[in-house]
């Protein structure tokens, strides 16, 4: 069995407006583009109609996004619970309230949140990436290659691209398909050099094949640990040798 768990992440990049028909993905904060109400008597009445709906669910949205920085999950989910009431095609708030069941390990209701954020948008690869990575911790490893096919089918930007092929490589390497899954991290360390996880995932695969191939393992494992200390060197989190890299999957 391929040893490099699956994991949920809160990513960054996110739509800035639920109506655009592709992700933004720059760096800027998320504001809604609210819709000014005309008319003296609506102002009047205190703008009861979608602007007053608007500006509820912007509101709401803010607190959802500070509940995460504050790990209070349950308090987030609320928040985006209640966007979504209030805007039922905020596809960010389905998108982050996914993100939230994803590191809770509610994996069912992430999928489903994923799968609204994409059925409304359809190319949100931010999306179609943690459902691909919810997909792969449920072990629904064809799904999950489904997905991160989509988003290399969609060509986004460099990092994403590298983490879709890696993640499909890790579906591929716990299908025991090594040879697919080491293409993937090929093509993911092409794409981003620096890619650290990328070298560690493919230095996995390189002493499955050796397991798997005795008269070359001793040649697939020398491979292993150039990948070790290269994903080593950029990111000291990462073991260095085969040794250490055993050493830290023991229970």
């Amino acid at each position: 069995m391929f040893s490099t768990p699956f994991t949920v992440t809160l990513t960054v990049e996110t739509v800035t407006d639920s109506t655009a028909s592709s992700p933004d993905y720059s760096l800027v904060s998320m504001k809604m583009n609210t819709r000014i109400l005309a008319g003296l008597f609506l102002v009047t009445l205190g703008c009861c109609g979608f602007g007053c709906r608007s500006q509820d669910a912007e509101h709401l949205f803010e607190q959802g996004k500070n509940a995460v920085e504050q790990a209070d999950y349950d308090i987030a989910i609320d928040r985006f619970s209640e966007v979504i009431r209030l805007d039922p095609d905020r596809v960010d708030a389905y998108y982050r309230r996914g993100i939230v069941y994803g590191n809770q390990g509610q994996l069912d209701q992430a999928i489903a949140d994923f799968s609204e954020a994409i059925r409304l948008q359809p190319e949100y690869v931010d999306a179609l990436v943690n459902r691909g990575i919810a997909y792969g911790r449920k072990v629904h490893l064809d799904k999950a290659i489904t997905d991160f096919s989509e988003v290399i089918r969609l060509k986004p930007d460099h990092k994403k691209l590298a983490v879709a092929y890696s993640s499909r490589g890790v579906a591929y390497g716990n299908r025991n398909q090594q040879d697919k899954a080491i293409a993937d991290f090929n093509e993911a360390i092409r794409i981003r050099p620096d890619f650290a996880k990328a070298y560690y995932q493919r230095a996995t695969a390189y002493v499955e094949k050796g397991m798997d191939e005795p008269n070359a393992s001793q040649s697939y494992f020398e491979k292993a640990d150039t990948d070790y200390q290269r994903a080593h060197q950029i990111n000291p989190v990462f073991p260095a040798d085969i040794k250490k890299a055993e050493e830290a999957l023991r229970p």
